[in-house]
């Protein structure tokens, strides 16, 4: 019975974290049209500069989230009270921490806010807004304990569907503001707003199914505790911060190289592609347990369900990229208009990264899902490293292209370096050019599908 139960939570946690991401897509299609026909693409790029610049602020926790959990799962399975609430008053403490450290940093960026998005309004009014990105960002930290409690006993379902919640509250209360009021400020205050009644809808439900857990008295953390929180927490500054400057800092040096009002065009396409790789992600981040479970239990199996998975991954990058590469043009059109229509060899940059982005995930889960974080704490900090100097460079020479070339070379060291070493050749204690053959004869195949693709299509154009 107890074996049935896990499967079926773990249904509902795949089924309902997909309907919420795919109905935070389409909400955020529908309200970046408005956006756009109330406010104009400067303020579009000015709204997707902000929200990345904010999206750093938000690892200001280093991984403190994830390691709690981790302890909370534990402490769960043991049923100790005690030790729930302990972890619970500690995380409580580092939020309130967490929420302070924001505001700080946010308070010593506003200084250079107005020369990050070029003088394109007042100070002042640059600085309003960047006050409710600040304050909204903070805000996503209060309240948070409590909810880690959901992750740690396996009911994800339930933040899926009160994020789902929140997706349909946000999407309408920013539409009905910009429609009746063209005001941006208004439209910042409806995104905070929502994000407040998440919180405290999270915070009540956590608090109403684990009352007598949370009515326990904490006792002292024990050392180890301690000294595994912290142990996590350092891999995670590691792989947080790297991963924020790999597949967060296109905007930044767009609008430090091109302009805000560049970023307003490729945010367009952005929130097409981090929707696709956010549905890919959950697909694979789901089975992680399982991969964990089969790891232990059936080592000598490992080796061959790894290739099942990167090939199951590679048929899913293919399309995923495929897909948007002939669809995204159209899409972009009836969608917005022509004019938002990005030039074909940015949208075959945006393409090829898109593939190595979806093919990362399930060499990624199974390193993940065996306990590889510390040891390739370093990858990371390399792969940024790769992609600022390249994407400088490139960009110097081939102009916005360059910026999404720089990309894709940070994202082919993890290919050609970081999954080899770290995946084949420790965990599955397999030659590293095993892996550089699988990915070469991969990408070799999805390259022959994209051209023939491309002829079709073209073909399909001219008799049409």
């Amino acid at each position: 019975m107890k074996e049935l139960t896990s499967k079926a939570l773990l249904k509902r946690n795949i089924l309902l974290a997909l309907i919420a991401n795919a109905t935070l897509m389409l909400a955020n299609f529908f309200t970046q049209r408005v956006f756009v026909d109330s406010l104009g693409v400067e303020f579009l790029g000015l709204n997707s500069l902000f929200s990345s610049i904010t999206s750093v602020l938000l690892m200001a926790d280093f991984g403190l989230g994830a390691a709690i959990v981790f302890h909370l799962y534990k402490a769960l399975h043991e049923k100790s009270a005690e030790q729930v609430a302990s972890l619970l008053k500690f995380y409580q403490k580092a939020c309130r921490i967490v929420s302070l450290i924001i505001l700080g940093l946010g308070l010593i960026l506003a200084i250079f806010i107005p020369r990050i998005a070029d003088q394109m309004l007042p100070t002042g009014q640059l600085l309003l807004y960047w006050a409710l990105f600040i304050f909204n960002a903070a805000l996503s930290y209060s309240l948070v304990f409590r909810r880690s409690l959901l992750q740690a006993d396996r009911h994800n379902y339930i933040i899926s569907a009160v994020h789902t919640g929140y997706a349909v509250v946000i999407c309408i209360a920013q539409i009905t503001v910009l429609l009746t009021t063209h005001d941006y400020v208004w439209f910042l205050v409806a995104m905070v707003g929502s994000r407040l009644a998440e919180n405290l809808a999270l915070d009540y439900l956590a608090r109403h199914r684990y009352a007598a857990m949370l009515a326990a008295t904490p006792v002292a953390l024990p050392a180890p505790v301690k000294k595994d929180i912290r142990q996590r927490m350092r891999a995670s500054v590691f792989h947080n911060s790297a991963a924020y400057v790999v597949l967060g800092s296109d905007n930044l040096l767009i609008s430090l190289l091109f302009g805000v009002s560049a970023v307003g065009y490729y945010a367009n396409y952005y929130v097409i592609i981090n929707a696709l790789q956010t549905l890919t992600s959950q697909a694979f981040s789901s089975i992680a347990a399982h991969i964990g479970h089969f790891s232990l239990k059936y080592p000598e199996r490992l080796l061959d369900a790894t290739r099942r998975l990167i090939d199951l991954n590679t048929v899913v990058a293919i399309f995923v990229a495929c897909g948007f590469y002939f669809l995204s043009r159209p899409f972009i059109t009836i969608w917005l208009g022509g004019d938002f229509v990005l030039a074909n060899s940015i949208v075959l940059a945006l393409t090829f990264n898109l593939y190595l982005m979806c093919a990362r995930f399930a060499p990624m889960t199974v390193m993940t899902a065996n306990g590889v974080v510390y040891q390739n704490r370093f990858v990371p900090i390399a792969e940024a490293v790769i992609n600022i100097v390249a994407s400088l460079a490139f960009a110097a020479c081939f102009g916005l292209v360059g910026i999404f070339i720089g990309t894709i070379c940070s994202n082919l060291f993890l290919h050609l370096y970081s999954f080899p070493k770290y995946l084949f050749e420790l965990v599955l204690h397999r030659p590293r050019r095993e892996y550089l053959r699988i990915f070469a004869w991969r990408l070799t195949i999805a390259v022959a599908v994209w051209l023939v693709l491309y002829h079709l299509v073209g073909l399909f154009n001219r008799l049409s």
